[in-house]
């Protein structure tokens, strides 16, 4: 596929042996929410369309099926009768290193179980193929397991909202049982400044600072936001949030968040990472979170082992709601 315009000045470019070019200018116009992506890879498969053949991976082995008549849940069947499954001869994930200018983007992660259960596959169904999925080492995606949300031979697709740091974005698939699988991956930018990095947090007792992420989007109307900061001792924490940005000495680390605040439950610490899903359709968030607010996020967390005050706390996460 050569180089094709999407919107005002987006140039995207595939096809050039295992380089991908990717240029990304003004991607949404004031009023849009999100233009057609920048970006689209179909994952183990060939050009098809809008879509661009396989660019980017750095592990992971071609799963094809073409003996499926149809594809549930999609009109883009094609792009979901391959995909690329982890290589036990390599070290069993899916990576993928996709070019990427810094700033707030969506990634559509599509999936599609075309092999346990599937025509012309093997026996199995769910539970056959369950596994995670780390974006930039946080993993934003734990346990899925596609055959089991939607079926086999049906389209999957799950979207994270986030601020990107650098100038690729890795996206690592490993399993828990079985291979893990991608059908293909769109990158698209969101509104400059909709997902702001705040503040800074500094190493507790892990040795490492914690930080927090999100997963799901930043839209009201979807409603499928979590939290995710680490890593953190595994004990117990919670997230809050305010309407700006602070910096103040507050425990062993900095308060980020300005007055008045919220906060979540309390939830306990697993494998040093603090988790909340948000419902903005409950109190107080109901009144609060709307779209074109704009809302600073913090996590707290208890850390004894660290001395001091026995508590510490992320960095920020500075959102501005989509409708």
């Amino acid at each position: 596929m050569a180089a094709q315009p999407f919107g005002d000045g987006i140039v995207i470019a595939c096809g050039h042996g295992d380089h991908l070019e990717v240029h990304l200018d003004t991607l949404i116009a004031s009023s849009d929410v999100l233009q057609p992506g920048p970006l689209r890879v179909n994952s183990g498969g060939s050009a098809y369309e809008t879509w661009c053949g396989d660019h980017g991976s750095l592990e992971g082995k071609v799963l094809e099926n073409l003996a499926i008549p149809d594809i549930g849940g999609t009109l883009d069947d094609a792009i979901y009768r391959t995909a690329r499954i982890g290589d036990p001869s390599e070290s069993g994930t899916v990576h993928y290193r996709i070019p990427n200018d810094p700033g707030p983007c969506r990634l559509l992660l599509h999936f599609a179980e075309i092999e346990f259960g599937a025509t012309g596959g093997v026996p199995g169904g769910p539970g056959s193929r369950v596994f995670d999925v780390a974006r930039e080492n946080v993993t934003v995606i734990e346990s899925l397991d596609v055959a089991a949300l939607v079926g086999v031979e049906t389209a999957l697709v799950l979207e994270i909202d986030f601020d990107s740091q650098s100038s690729a974005v890795d996206m690592i698939l490993t399993g828990v049982v079985g291979a893990p699988l991608l059908s293909a991956l769109e990158l698209v930018r969101l509104p400059a400044g909709s997902i702001v990095s705040t503040c800074t947090s500094t190493p507790n007792s892990t040795g490492a600072p914690a930080v927090i992420a999100s997963s799901g989007t930043i839209s009201i109307a979807s409603n499928d936001l979590e939290l995710i900061a680490g890593p953190v001792p595994d004990l117990f924490g919670l997230f809050f949030y305010g309407p700006g940005r602070a910096q103040d000495p507050f425990g062993n680390g900095t308060l980020c968040v300005a007055a008045p605040i919220v906060r979540f439950d309390a939830q306990p610490i697993a494998n040093a990472t603090l988790r909340y899903r948000i419902d903005n359709e409950l109190p107080p968030q109901t009144s609060q979170l709307m779209p074109g607010s704009t809302w600073v996020f913090q996590a707290w967390y208890r850390d004894p082992a660290a001395g001091g005050a026995g508590f510490d706390l992320s960095n920020g996460l500075e959102l501005t709601f989509l409708p």
